[in-house]
């Protein structure tokens, strides 16, 4: 061999090696960060599914209102709510109120005491009890007066006890012909209305 193709030959190796360099160079280049740290591969999880939780059904919810109608009695005469527990108006005492509280309504007004008995063997709570007054067969709201926290019933009620609560109302004298007092005292429970005639003076 030649001198001359000994040289072409080694210049052909040369020149191939650092094509070979050149390539894999670039691929490196291409697949590492500049501060020589690995590109990290793009992630393959699946993000995760939102929990889709039920829509309560009408009723299922705990202290919903009751759909059961109201229990009527005169307005003279206890009312049994649940076996047990019974309510009466015991008073309906008629005077003119001076609203001393800020919201009242000065004129005619009706104070109204109830009485609840518990003859179970258990406390009842009493804490979400509601006392309304209304009239004729519209069944027009009378606007109540006073601080029915202080006077009305207690928040709860001991196995044989009984308690009572006060609750004035504004209300025209010609309006009290027919009235109906409403008591809503056992959550999910129906209310109880007490209808009559209440007292002009």
């Amino acid at each position: 061999m030649t001198r001359t193709r000994k040289i072409l030959l080694i210049g052909a190796a040369v020149v191939v090696i650092a094509v070979v360099a050149l390539v894999i160079w670039m691929v490196a280049s291409q697949t590492s960060r500049p501060d020589g740290s690995a590109t990290p591969a793009p992630s393959t999880s699946v993000p995760p599914t939102p929990t889709v939780f039920p829509t309560p059904t009408p009723g299922a919810t705990d202290g919903a209102p009751s759909d059961e109608p109201p229990v009527e009695v005169p307005i003279d005469e206890p009312a049994t709510v649940v076996e047990g527990v019974t309510a009466q108006v015991v008073s309906m005492e008629a005077f003119e109120s001076s609203s001393e509280q800020p919201g009242d309504l000065a004129g005619p007004a009706l104070r109204v005491l109830l009485r609840v008995t518990n003859s179970t063997a258990e406390p009842i709570d009493l804490g979400g009890a509601s006392v309304n007054l209304a009239s004729g067969e519209d069944a027009n709201p009378a606007p109540p007066l006073g601080d029915t926290v202080a006077t009305g019933l207690p928040a709860s009620l001991a196995p044989g006890e009984s308690a009572e609560g006060q609750y004035s109302f504004s209300i025209p004298l010609d309006a009290r012909a027919d009235v109906t007092v409403t008591l809503d005292l056992l959550t999910g429970e129906p209310y109880v209305a007490f209808r009559g005639a209440a007292p002009a003076s």
